[in-house]
């Protein structure tokens, strides 16, 4: 049986009004991809009981590429 694979992308984005540092955020960045990736199991959830399809599965920090883009922009400086 051959099952079509399907592909998703998801963004996050962080918006601070104060100047941001990674270095200095680290944790707390680490904390909010945590978030996402507990909010979009819940709709993973949703789709598994919707759809039925078992072949559907929940992500972990193991399945996702071991790279992650980010940038930083300065808003102050667009004026």
């Amino acid at each position: 049986m051959s099952i079509p694979k399907k592909c998703s992308r998801i963004e996050m984005v962080y918006i601070s009004k104060d100047k941001f540092s990674l270095a200095e955020n680290e944790a707390f960045l680490s904390q909010k991809f945590d978030l996402l990736i507990e909010k979009l199991n819940y709709l993973i959830s949703s789709i598994i009981v919707l759809t039925k399809n078992t072949y559907v599965s929940k992500i972990t920090k193991e399945l996702l590429d071991l790279i992650i883009f980010y940038s930083i922009i300065d808003f102050k400086g667009l004026n």
